[in-house]
């Protein structure tokens, strides 16, 4: 796993939990089952246990602070998985989330917060390659030399011109 610098954090960054862990690596969201209530449940056959999901596959993230009828739990929502909806109880049958005690807090804010923006990132359009403003004239001086030389023809050169400075 590389180590990736983040803030003040390094990436992979990870939050344990009563009954797992969730660690980001800025590609994937790694959900590892450890610690004994992590054992209990993937040997009783609750859970698939450990899951890698992709950044760009995450819709959504819950954190539920601990109170006095819940548990503190963090949930991973992601594309074609279904989210367990309601309290605790639902929660704990599923795969995407982990309970922590309130000594945790502050690294499942964390945590959540690194997700969010890396979802945010991945969803940012693709920077094209297109030819800047600056370079557009500099390509009008190539093409007109490549017309002098009669390497285009009066005709190749035109389009080729009117194509450039659509671009402007």
């Amino acid at each position: 796993m590389f180590v990736m610098e983040y803030g003040d954090e390094k990436l992979p960054f990870t939050a344990k939990g009563s009954n797992g862990e969730i660690t980001v690596t800025g590609s994937e969201v790694l959900i590892r089952r450890t610690g004994l209530f992590g054992a209990l449940r993937q040997f009783s056959g609750m859970g698939k246990g450990n899951k890698d999901i992709p950044i760009s596959a995450i819709s959504a993230i819950r954190l539920e602070p601990a109170s006095l009828l819940n548990k503190a739990f963090f949930q991973v929502i992601h594309a074609g998985d279904l989210a367990f909806r309601g309290g605790s109880t639902n929660i704990a049958n599923d795969d995407n989330s982990v309970f922590f005690g309130k000594g945790s807090n502050a690294d499942f804010e964390q945590i959540k917060k690194m997700i969010l923006e890396a979802v945010a990132a991945s969803h940012q359009p693709a920077k094209t390659s297109s030819a800047s403003t600056e370079d557009i004239p500099a390509m009008l001086k190539k093409l007109s030399d490549l017309k002098d030389q009669g390497v285009l023809t009066e005709d190749e050169f035109l389009i080729k011109k009117a194509d450039l400075l659509s671009r402007m």
